[in-house]
């Protein structure tokens, strides 16, 4: 992982400054690929986070759902020789690999502002941003490195789920886990092996947690943080790789 960048409102740009040095953030120059926009800081594993002023991609309100639904007398499923290809609809959110859980979560939420939505027994976390966020934006997994363990893609339903892991397939991406769903966020899931090192993640129907409204933060027993249903896990699925 080369660099994370976060996107914040104008106004908000210098208190996350002054957040960013109230909690003795090192300030770092910009890594290579990344440009000079807002501040950058070093977060406890060193990765260096980028902070600037970019449009709002966070949906206002939960998005609506895809019915899969037709009137009776009528057929449900599109031919598949018709069937176009598909994609998501924006990034959703990150997982990251970290050394040292309780540090990197006091991190991101004192200097990103983040919220803590869930968590399970000091191994991962959820956090959710302030002005309206989905269940998270920014997880975080206990683990022997820091890095991406999976970057999380929006797509428009359950099907579009299982038509991307086909294409996926099809191109050659054989190793995934899905279709399931999670606890923690309630999303319907599907991992693909991404070639780099980490997982790409197609997910639908996220949590959202509204501005203003309190979320009642628990820590859950492992059982119950990971995945409600789905397949057996996946080879290497949580395997810590430097490449991510």
């Amino acid at each position: 992982m080369a660099f994370l960048s976060f996107g914040c409102f104008e106004e908000d740009l210098e208190p996350l400054r002054q957040q960013a040095v109230r909690a003795g953030a090192s300030f770092v120059a910009p890594p290579a690929g990344g440009d000079a926009d807002g501040f950058w800081i070093a977060d406890p594993d060193g990765n260096p986070v980028q902070i600037k002023v970019a449009p709002n991609l966070s949906p206002p309100a939960k998005r609506p759902t895809m019915s899969l639904d037709v009137p009776a007398g009528m057929q449900g499923a599109a031919l598949r020789s018709q069937v176009q290809k598909v994609g998501p609809t924006r990034l959703a959110h990150l997982a990251l690999f970290v050394t040292d859980f309780r540090r990197s979560l006091d991190f991101y939420m004192a200097v990103l502002g983040l919220y803590l939505a869930d968590m399970s027994n000091g191994i991962i976390g959820f956090t959710y941003g302030r002005h309206g966020c989905d269940h998270h934006l920014v997880a975080m997994v206990q683990s022997a490195g820091g890095g991406l363990h999976h970057c999380s893609w929006e797509v428009a339903g359950v099907e579009h789920i299982g038509l991307i892991g086909q294409q996926a397939r099809k191109a050659g991406f054989t190793n995934q886990w899905g279709i399931g769903r999670h606890v923690l966020g309630s999303n319907w899931f599907n991992y693909i092996e991404a070639p780099g090192g980490g997982w790409w993640e197609a997910s639908f129907n996220i949590d959202y947690i509204p501005k203003g409204m309190p979320w009642p933060a628990q820590d859950h027993d492992p059982e119950d943080s990971f995945y409600l249903w789905g397949p057996d896990l996946a080879p290497r699925l949580l395997d810590y790789s430097e490449a991510g």
